[in-house]
């Protein structure tokens, strides 16, 4: 995909929906692009994921430096082959994208839903403090337009 661009990385987690035990499931990365939502770096967890305070990259607050180090380090395609559990959500594909914020200082439910709107495809957590909640919507409309 040509002239593809990383729009920002979220840390977030996915619970494991065929374990019993509450806190087990795998660490990740969602990482939006351009066209697509790449989901990486997937690892086991057993217990409370590690708490991540902040975005780990938005293009919309990186300088011209921060945004040519990404472009220079890190591809869409790269990403998405670095290892073989990494896959990826077309945008064309989501009908709509559901997010739930529990309250300040709680992780927040990011659901996506692909043709059937009563059950979602995928389901995230994704644990950023406040302010960073409503600058993490605002962030969504832009990428999905019509879809949040």
């Amino acid at each position: 995909m040509t002239d593809e661009e990383i729009l920002g990385i979220f840390r977030g987690w996915m619970k494991d929906e065929s374990s019993r035990i509450l806190q087990r499931g795998w660490t990740l990365k969602l990482v939006f692009t351009t066209n697509r939502l790449i989901i990486a770096g997937m690892n086991k967890h057993m217990g409370m994921p590690p708490s991540s305070s902040h975005p780990e990259y938005i293009v919309s607050r990186a300088n011209t430096l921060e945004r040519m180090r990404t472009k220079e380090s890190a591809s869409a395609e790269g990403i998405l082959k670095e290892d073989a559990a990494n896959f990826e959500i077309p945008y064309s594909v989501i009908t709509v994208v559901d997010v739930k914020e529990h309250g300040k200082g709680f992780p927040f439910d990011l659901r996506i839903f692909i043709d059937d709107l009563n059950v979602p495809k995928y389901r995230f957590k994704i644990d950023l403090r406040y302010p960073y909640f409503a600058e993490f919507i605002e962030f969504l409309r832009t990428v999905l337009p019509g879809k949040v």
